[in-house]
């Protein structure tokens, strides 16, 4: 996504996890056996310096991929040196919600940029259904200024699509019966193509898979 110019701009400051991330990207064609330790010790130092302490991503422990997809990306975009397109390159989706009262009174609220991964519920046998039931209308509190009735529908309207879409299966759950966090292991069918509008599809590229019998054990 980035253009030549861009990446001398990026190399010139001397950025680390730009650098590491240009190397895993090419190694990958040459080698087998590549390691991320390096990125995500970068990624934790700087979570460090922004005083998160807890994004500890290279202390051999299981982390949560999303997590650290998050955190990775937050170090770029907080960083000086990178092209301030940078984001709007990889993601730059736009989204819109509106209020709806049964009454027949809507609201459109600001415009803001999508996040960057979509937390998906597991709601159906693949992800086009799930992807289905996330932007789906959902009753949500709120006084209407004409009627005074206190509840309505939220609806999301995707304005700009982004380029990159991340889908984060939320395939944990709190247990109702003692608190405890356990792994949903429904069956979801993954398609090569997805759709997010009826003229938007979108092109399978990678998949992170969590193995293992509950959160606190396995890997990605």
């Amino acid at each position: 996504f980035l253009r030549a110019d861009e990446i001398q701009l990026i190399e010139d400051n001397g950025n680390k996890l730009i650098s590491e991330l240009s190397y895993l990207a090419t190694a990958s064609n040459r080698k087998k056996n590549i390691s991320t330790e390096k990125v995500r010790t970068i990624v934790k130092r700087q979570c460090f310096d922004s005083g998160q302490f807890s994004r500890n991503f290279d202390n051999k422990n299981q982390h949560d991929c999303g997590e650290f997809i998050q955190s990775l990306l937050q170090q770029l975009w907080n960083n000086t040196a990178i092209p301030l397109n940078l984001k709007e390159n990889i993601f730059g989706g736009l989204s819109q919600e509106v209020l709806s009262c049964k009454c027949g009174h809507t609201e459109e609220l600001p415009v803001n940029n999508m996040p960057e991964i979509l937390p998906i519920a597991v709601k159906g046998v693949n992800i086009q259904t799930c992807l289905a039931n996330y932007f789906s209308d959902e009753t949500v509190k709120w006084k209407c200024p004409r009627c005074l009735e206190s509840n309505a529908s939220k609806s999301v309207n995707v304005i700009h699509e982004p380029e990159t879409l991340l889908l984060q299966m939320m395939r944990f759950k709190c247990s109702p019966l003692d608190g405890q966090i356990i792994k949903m292991h429904n069956q979801v069918i993954c398609p090569i193509d997805l759709q997010l509008n009826s003229d938007t599809v979108y092109t399978l590229k990678c998949i992170i898979n969590h193995i293992g019998s509950s959160p606190q054990s396995g890997h990605y």
